[in-house]
This record gives structure tokens, sequence and C-alpha cells, in this order.
């Protein structure tokens, strides 16, 4: 299938954009979120799922999606989807958003450049929270245990803007969180306390 180019959207989970994390198959990949408000055309991402499931299955992909049978690749940040599997509480800048999770075998690690299409290669720069867009592909795939579904890879990301972080990742803001201590010569101990053909997937 074609590359195509996603909507602008908001980034979350970054940093497995710059160092691939272990999955439940063992395997490594890199990835990421991105979040779409509800408002947003994501069309063009419909049409590329629905034509990689035809593609698959032929005619019956048809009924095989609006019957549930196909795993689709856009979640729903109202819903259970949108929740942190521990804490059970909605995630930051979830709500009101559908979202998807590209990912990416450790062999094929994603470019991510900034708005004059320059180099990113602190994780710092990229962080969850920015705006921006990527190139994603869409395919089909089966699985004895987890049965069909439809996923996005991703190549490619491009950094728009920023935005308030989410998840509090990033890093401590230390001129706003610590006051300066003068050297006195005697340290006390210090203790710590305790995701047409389009609406398929509509």
């Amino acid at each position: 299938m074609e590359n195509i180019k996603t909507p602008l959207g908001r980034f979350a989970f970054t940093a497995d954009l710059f160092k691939p994390r272990e999955q439940e198959s063992g395997k490594l990949q890199y990835g990421c979120t991105i979040l779409f408000p509800k408002t947003t055309d994501i069309g063009v991402l419909k049409k590329v799922a629905a034509e990689a499931a035809k593609e698959k299955w032929g005619d019956k992909a048809v009924e095989l999606l609006k019957s549930g049978a196909i795993r689709s690749p856009f979640l729903d940040g109202d819903s259970k989807d949108g929740l942190n599997k521990k804490s059970g509480e909605r995630l930051a800048g979830f709500e009101g958003c559908t979202f998807i999770r590209p990912k990416s075998g450790e062999k094929y690690p994603p470019v991510v450049v900034g708005p004059r299409k320059e180099r990113i290669d602190d994780a710092n720069a990229f962080y969850s929270g920015v705006w921006g867009y990527a190139i994603v592909n869409a395919y089909a795939w089966e699985h004895p245990k987890n049965g069909k579904g439809i996923s996005f890879s991703i190549s490619a990301v491009q950094k728009a803007r920023d935005d308030e972080r989410l998840g509090g990742g990033g890093g401590i803001d230390v001129d706003a969180a610590f006051d300066t201590i003068e050297d006195t010569g005697n340290m006390a101990s210090v203790g710590a306390s305790g995701d047409g053909a389009a609406d398929l997937f509509s």
C-alpha cells in the first residue's frame, strides 16, 4: 500500500520513536500514538485502511469490518481505549479524540524532523504533546490468537508546533522546582517521602 501523510495530529508516547519498546510478542518496535480531534477529517486514513482490508480479504472485508471481525486501527479516546490500563483514569489529551498507534520494526527507526525538515535526535525536542504529521502505511494482518486486523506502520514524523506536555513527561523545570542553596560547607543528608470505503470505519 502507498505511504500517506496524516492530517495534523497530536503525538503521545513519543519516546518510542527514539528507542524501540519490547512488545508482548517479545519483539522490539518503534512507534507512537497520534491523536486526532474528532472534528478532524481523517477520511484519507480510513480510505487506505479499507483498501488494505479489501486487498487482503476481498469483498467480504466490508461485512467483516462492519461486524467487528476485523480489528480497526482507529481507537476512541472517549472509550476504554483511552484509559490508563493500570489506574483506569482517562489518559491526558485523549478525551474528544480518535487515535492510531502506528509502529515499525526495530531495524526501521522512523525519521524525526522539525518544521524546517531539520533532523531531531533528541526525545526532549519531540515530546508527548507536540503537534505534527506522520508518514504511515496501512496493512492487513492475521494472527492465530488475535484474529484479523488492520494496522498502520510509520516511517517518518514532522513536528509542526509545540503544546502542553502530556502525562507530565519531558523532565523538570529546575528553576521553578528548586531554590538556590548557599554553600555552607556542611551539607545535611536529605530524605524523601513517600486509537465510499472510508465510512466502513466511521
